[in-house]
C-alpha cells in the first residue's frame, strides 16, 4: 500500500478491520446472516466473498456485499468510510 495516500476510506486493510469489529462487537451474527440480509435486499453475497473482505484479501467488496454487511449488522453505509460528509440520498438511490 502506498502509504503517501493518505486514508483511503475503501483500503483493504481500513474496511477489513470495519467488518471486523462488527462481527467481533455482535457475536450471535455470522456470515449466514449476511448471506441471508443480501438475499433480503435482492443481491446475491457468497461465504467465500465475506471471508475475503474480512481477511483483506478482496481489494474491491462488491456493493452488494457491503449493502448486506451493513443491513446485518444494521449500520450505515457510511460506517466503512472514513470520511462522515457522505451524501446519504447517493446511497439511498443505488440501493433501491
Amino acid at each position: 500500500m502506498d502509504s503517501s495516500r493518505g486514508a483511503n476510506p475503501m483500503d483493504q486493510s481500513f474496511f477489513a478491520s470495519r467488518v471486523n469489529a462488527l462481527f467481533a462487537g455482535n457475536t450471535t451474527i455470522d456470515s449466514a446472516d449476511v448471506i441471508s440480509a443480501a438475499n433480503d435486499l435482492g443481491h446475491v453475497v457468497s461465504a467465500e466473498e465475506i471471508a475475503e473482505i474480512r481477511s483483506g484479501e478482496c481489494a474491491d467488496p462488491s456493493f452488494a456485499a457491503v449493502a448486506a454487511i451493513a443491513a446485518a449488522f444494521r449500520v450505515s453505509l457510511t460506517y466503512f468510510t472514513a470520511s462522515t460528509d457522505l451524501d446519504s440520498s447517493l446511497f439511498s438511490s443505488i440501493a433501491n
